[in-house]
């Protein structure tokens, strides 16, 4: 199976897993709510796996997909509300600049988190 991607509920773009920029990185942190509320969250690979995960998506599976920035600015966590729709792009055949959004959060809530996520050592 190819590269495949489904668009965010939020904000319309896809998960993106490969052809990343500073500006769009973080629409590959992605959570996915299934019908039976299992949620998966983490970066998407392309190909179906989320994060660590064992439950892949499938495509033409019923879930809600989210980009974890989008989830959050919505109020996380959020529920299953019907299925995302497939990417036509795959998010991953797209036009340059077509999917060049700022992180939602800003700049200093990224920053902040990435120091929240350091380890200390």
């Amino acid at each position: 199976m190819g590269l495949f991607s489904y668009n965010c509920k939020s904000c319309g773009h896809p998960a993106l897993a490969t052809n990343l920029k500073p500006i769009n990185r973080w629409m590959r942190n992605v959570v996915a709510i299934f019908e039976d509320g299992q949620r998966i969250v983490g970066e998407y690979d392309g190909y179906g796996t989320i994060g660590d995960s064992d439950r892949r998506i499938l495509m033409d599976e019923n879930f809600t997909l989210y980009h974890a920035a989008c989830e959050e600015m919505l109020g996380a966590p959020q529920k299953y509300s019907g299925p995302s729709e497939s990417a036509d792009d795959q998010g991953h055949f797209y036009e340059a600049g077509a999917h060049d959004m700022p992180d939602p959060r800003g700049k200093s809530k990224r920053r902040t988190a990435a120091k929240v996520a350091r380890p200390r050592l």
